[in-house]
């Protein structure tokens, strides 16, 4: 088999969706499939050589890490570069600012999904986005409907 790590920048996996008990939860059973976990790590370089791998990753608190073999996951982040062209506001963490009805600082346009920052908010669920579209569509016809949040419950399958 291959050795297999997992490095988050994150204190633990899944910040956003998770609370702490899910989070050692999954890291456990991470863990237990043979994966290495390692959490609060900020990659400062990747360099090309290593003694024993093909590549070293150099971390904020001076340890490293040789590998053979880097993929990286990212996470979501708010694509609103559009929205600040046109003068939208946008959140600072990022996401178009939205209010309970979806509206964007401009009242004619709406923005829902993981583009959307609702109470400084970026949802990385996709139920959120549904749940947004459909109170935009009911204020469009005319409806109360309000967006209130949202369940982040997440649901995880693991092999």
């Amino acid at each position: 088999g291959v050795e297999t790590h997992v490095i988050e920048f994150a204190p633990m996996l899944m910040a956003e969706q998770l609370d702490q008990m899910g989070g050692e939860q999954l890291r456990r059973k991470i863990e237990s499939m043979g994966v290495r976990v390692h959490t609060s790590k900020n990659t400062q370089e990747i360099v090309q050589q290593g003694n024993e791998a093909r590549k070293t990753m150099r971390f904020a608190d001076g340890s490293e890490l040789e590998v053979d073999f880097i993929v990286f996951s990212t996470g979501i982040r708010p694509r609103d570069k559009l929205a600040t062209q046109c003068g939208l506001a946008v959140a600072q963490r990022g996401g178009i600012v939205i209010n309970d009805t979806c509206q964007t600082s401009d009242p004619d346009i709406y923005a829902i999904g993981e583009c959307a920052s609702w109470n400084n908010r970026v949802y990385g669920l996709v139920a959120p986005g549904y749940k947004m579209a459909q109170v935009a569509v009911d204020h469009i016809l005319g409806s109360e409907n309000a967006f209130e949040g949202a369940d982040l419950s997440a649901k995880l399958k693991l092999l």
